[in-house]
């Protein structure tokens, strides 16, 4: 469908395969002194966990914000002290 995601990833995190509309991703990106709120485009029912790292090294990720059971489309995630780093990176994963 051309949004950059295999199917299995699609068919694990619930989202369409076959439109390029649904994709697990951020939607929103802001920071409120030193905390770093996310949204997340998300399928209702599923179970996120946000993570962080400052390098994208394979082993360097952490948890940024306790998971969510997603209820809606766009939950959102405070990432505590997180605006305190020059650089840093977040994904979204589903859980089991």
């Amino acid at each position: 469908d051309g949004d950059g995601q295999v199917n299995a990833s699609e068919q694990s995190a619930g989202t369409d395969p076959f439109s390029a509309a649904s994709v697990l991703k951020a939607t929103a990106i802001s920071s409120n002194g030193n905390d770093v709120t996310i949204t997340v485009a998300t399928v209702p029912g599923k179970t996120y966990q946000l993570e962080t790292s400052t390098t994208l090294a394979p082993l360097s990720w952490s948890i940024a914000a306790p998971q969510k059971t997603a209820i809606g489309p766009s939950p959102t995630f405070t990432h505590s002290g997180g605006a305190g780093d020059a650089k840093r990176f977040y994904r979204a994963r589903v859980l089991p």
